[in-house]
């Protein structure tokens, strides 16, 4: 064989090799194809003592930055720390499942509750978490 045939037996099999990955896709077909997802917001309220009606823009609930941690529904071991931004949204990448999402309180307040959320394949799923001020 000559360098030109060698040449152009390398370019086929690269070919062929592209056209495979293009046809058959990732070696690991769980990855973003399959994956979901999770955005929202977390907030802080009450904020202010007395509720009126109508509402005061002044009491409004307020965004709330803090870390959620995420853990796989009835498990303890934690997955992932979510990082929420100054206006208290967040997002997350998942795989499909039911997941546990506490964002952080403080030592007491304020409290956070603990949410189940449940992630489809191929789809955001919106949430909002309150967090209690323990004003009244």
């Amino acid at each position: 064989m000559d360098a030109k045939s060698i040449a152009f037996s390398v370019i086929g099999v690269g070919m062929l090799a592209i056209v495979f990955f293009l046809i058959r896709g990732p070696a690991n077909p769980s990855t973003s194809r399959e994956m979901g997802g999770v955005e929202g917001r977390v907030f802080l309220g009450p904020t202010c003592p007395v509720e009126r009606i109508p509402p005061d823009p002044e009491c409004a609930p307020r965004p709330y930055k803090t870390a959620i941690t995420v853990s796989q529904s009835g498990d303890t071991a934690i997955l992932k720390t979510i990082e929420t931004d100054g206006d208290g949204k967040f997002t997350a990448e998942l795989s499909p499942g039911s997941y546990d999402f506490t964002p952080s309180g403080g030592a007491v307040l304020p409290r956070c509750a603990t949410h189940t959320v449940v992630i489809v394949p191929k789809a955001i799923t919106q949430e909002t978490f309150q967090c209690d001020t323990g004003i009244r």
